[in-house]
């Protein structure tokens, strides 16, 4: 932890919430991971949530994208699909399909 500076200071950039003294970010924005040194990096693209272990696996894939088993990698859903279980299974159609 941090020692408190009695003053606002920014957290360090894409950092939603960080320490006391805005050194060490604790939690990223969306499509970032917090790395070793406590800054936030960007993860795979279209890739929501990764893992600081291995940035390189997406947990969790951005709307439109699945994330396929083998190579732990965001894919592109078919065609007017929002949430899909693979490149061939729909879950969730984009709005009036």
């Amino acid at each position: 932890e941090g020692k408190p500076t009695g003053k606002c200071s920014p957290c360090p950039i894409y950092c939603y919430n960080c320490n006391e003294d805005s050194s060490f970010c604790e939690e990223c924005e969306e499509g970032y991971y917090v790395n070793h040194q406590g800054q936030c990096e960007r993860c795979e693209q279209n890739c929501k949530e990764c893992s600081s272990s291995d940035p390189t696996e997406c947990d969790l894939p951005m709307e439109g994208y699945y994330v396929d088993e083998n190579d732990k990698k965001p894919h592109k859903c078919i065609e007017n699909c929002i949430e899909c279980e693979n490149d061939k299974i729909c879950k969730k159609c984009n709005e009036a399909y």
